[in-house]
């Protein structure tokens, strides 16, 4: 190879390499791994605030990490793939195939390194109100579970990713705790195993749907939460879910993972002085490695297993190339899997993924699979936005500047109606209908008790409309809460609301002394201007209302 390049072998470990790839290797750690050394990101780094309503467009980051040899055939086979100095580029030994990814890891990487570089980035996005979402994907031991969840008996130097993630999440918190803020935290888990959902923290549940739902995307219905307080809560939920997960020994790996495997972390910054409260996911998918049944020698129910984990993977690669290409219609419902992962794929989330492969010639045939499913990954965009959540004094200001729109509107569309054909004018739940309605109560035979109140009412509408226009004209509102002028127009429809339920009465009573069928006739033309009246206070007061209670009770 030239001189820009390294064979993937030069740092390899000589303790314990069977047994775990990645812990040990300090002294080596730093070949190929530039971009390692350029990567400044410390847990403790500080998390930006997110920004209301906020969306941005960004492409799926793609990883690649090769693991060590394991077995002595492994040990004595050549490197099929070069890694350029670049921590970049992989290409193979004979320069036939060459890929760029996002970066990318040699032998001597350890577990710290994989989640600075590429575990910790995920976290912050999700302490800053995004949803995120790690995949593993590659061949059936390669080390995907390893990278993701690490060994069994977890220690500080060989825990994966989601130990690691819960240990970042609950600083956060702790640093944080300080400012005010307040936050609540749950797990999930769950695996896929022949194309049906198993909640691994309650197995005996058979009543997993996935629902969409709107606001919040897809969600699995009856699967359990598991509120966690401490970074040892939700190791204990890890431990627990892995004990459940459908494991089988096959010729290519030992302790073989027949199932997907879903981690996802809740985190909830609720509203306190200061903090804006908002939702983060962060979900951590396992997948099950593809394997060649000529080389598994799978039997029975291992082999029906095989069969539906290469079916759901089939599917997972259908719906990347559709995204890849942009195409119309997105294959989703395929598989289960890749309806449960729709939202990660191609919704509000921000993915990456991790591909693990060997660097042997034996099992070039797959990784050179494992890294074009990469390439073909890193071509998916995908918009992900902050899950901001209103509080009552936020969302009572938007709607009612929502309802100051519909009122323009609606003044507009009654002009063009009245001057195009004014004798099929109906009576529209708005403002000006009602200020109509006052004009004709005022020329009405009771106008002359009725009219100092029905100018009240006018006077005091058109200030309203004034202000609403006023305030429809400044796109960019100022700082002073919306909230107050949402009140203040309450207020006055209902200061309106009692004038005219007065004028009415008083109406009702000169009524009385005009001929029967004019009297009739009258009181039913103010009976209905009153209801009219009535319905849009009504209307406009429950809606603020209701608004108000549901947060305050969610709150």
């Amino acid at each position: 190879s030239g001189s820009d390049r390294q064979p993937l072998r030069t740092a390899r470990a000589t303790a314990g390499a069977g047994r775990a790839f990645g812990g040990g290797m300090s002294a080596a750690a730093s070949v190929g791994m530039s971009a390692l050394a350029s990567a400044d990101l410390a847990c403790e780094a500080s998390v930006r605030t997110p920004a209301l309503g906020e969306e941005t467009e960004s492409g799926v980051r793609v990883m690649v990490r090769f693991r060590p040899p394991i077995t002595d055939e492994e040990k004595a086979d050549s490197p099929a793939f070069v890694l350029s100095s670049g921590g970049r580029c992989i290409d193979s030994a004979d320069h036939r195939f060459g890929f760029e990814l996002d970066g990318a890891f040699d032998e001597s990487a350890s577990q710290e390194d994989v989640y600075r570089e590429f575990g910790s980035k995920s976290v912050e996005d999700v302490l800053s109100g995004y949803n995120a979402t790690i995949l593993t994907y590659g061949h059936t031991g390669s080390g995907k579970t390893y990278c993701l969840f690490g060994p069994g008996d977890v220690d500080s130097d060989l825990a994966g990713i989601a130990p690691r993630a819960s240990e970042q999440v609950f600083a956060h918190i702790a640093a944080e705790a300080d400012a005010g803020a307040d936050y609540v935290m749950h797990c999930s888990f769950m695996e896929l195993y022949c194309e049906k959902m198993r909640d691994l923290l309650n197995p005996s549940s058979q009543a997993l749907r996935i629902r969409d739902v709107p606001l919040h995307g897809l969600v699995v219905d009856g699967l359990t939460l598991e509120p966690v307080a401490t970074a040892a809560e939700a190791a204990r939920v890890l431990r627990a879910g892995q004990r459940s997960r459908s494991v089988a020994h096959t010729h290519v790996n030992e302790h073989s993972s027949r199932s997907h495997a879903i981690l996802c972390l809740h985190v909830h910054r609720r509203a306190r002085d200061g903090c804006e409260p908002f939702v983060g996911k962060l979900a951590l998918v396992d997948l099950a490695g593809s394997e060649r049944l000529g080389r598994s020698k799978a039997a029975g129910d291992t082999l029906e297993e095989a069969k539906k984990i290469n079916t759901s993977l089939t599917a997972l690669g259908k719906v990347i190339d559709a995204l890849a290409e942009r195409r119309q219609h997105i294959p989703y419902r395929d598989s289960v899997l890749t309806r449960v992962l729709e939202e990660s794929l191609g919704g509000n989330c921000r993915t990456t993924l991790l591909v693990a492969a060997s660097a042997c010639s034996q099992h070039q045939h797959m990784t050179l699979s494992s890294l074009r499913f990469a390439t073909r990954t890193r071509k998916v965009q995908t918009r992900a936005r902050v899950n901001y959540t209103y509080s009552p004094d936020q969302l009572l200001p938007l709607v009612g500047l929502l309802q100051r729109e519909l009122a323009m509107a609606r003044r507009q569309l009654s002009r063009q109606s009245f001057d195009g054909r004014s004798q099929h004018m109906s009576c529209l739940p708005s403002l000006d209908t009602d200020v109509m309605l006052d004009e004709s109560f005022a020329a009405s035979p009771c106008s002359t008790t009725a009219s100092p109140d029905s100018r009240k009412i006018s006077g005091m509408r058109a200030r309203l409309l004034e202000e609403e226009e006023e305030e429809a004209q400044q796109p960019d509102m100022d700082d002073q809460p919306l909230m107050a002028v949402a009140a203040e127009t309450l207020k006055g429809l209902e200061e309106a609301l009692i004038a005219q339920d007065e004028a009415l009465e008083d109406a009702r009573a000169l009524a009385s002394r005009l001929p029967m069928d004019a009297a009739a006739g009258e009181a039913a033309g103010l009976q209905e201007r009153w209801r009219a009246l009535w319905s849009e206070v009504d209307a406009r007061s429950m809606r603020w209302r209701l608004q108000s209670e549901r947060h305050r009770c969610a709150k």
